[in-house]
């Protein structure tokens, strides 16, 4: 988790010739992010109430969710699935890699 956005912000103005305005890590200021993260979750949900697992920002309900999908990686009927979904997935890119080949002979 990064803590200090002020930091990456200058670091970014520094790398690429911007001038994005620095966040100041205050509570007053951490506090109005999150009212507005929490305004922007409602809105895109069209719920009066702010959805644990959609808002972006941390919280223990999230936290819970991680763990128990964590856990779930490890169990073997997870793990063979997720062995053949990688195994597709570069068959995929090999075909693409192919066609890409292909198309800049022709």
């Amino acid at each position: 988790v990064i803590s200090d956005f002020g930091a990456i912000i200058e670091k970014v103005n520094r790398k690429f010739g911007t001038n994005f305005k620095p966040f100041v890590h205050t509570d007053e200021n951490v506090v109005q992010v999150m009212r507005i993260v929490e305004e922007m979750d409602r809105a895109d949900q069209r719920k009066a109430t702010v959805t644990e697992t959609t808002v972006a920002r941390p919280s223990q309900i999230r936290h819970r969710i991680k763990e128990q999908r964590r856990k779930d990686l490890v169990n073997p009927q997870i793990e063979n699935l997720l062995r053949e979904a990688k195994a597709i997935y570069q068959e995929m890119l090999s075909l693409e890699s192919q066609m890409d080949a292909h198309s800049t002979c022709s």
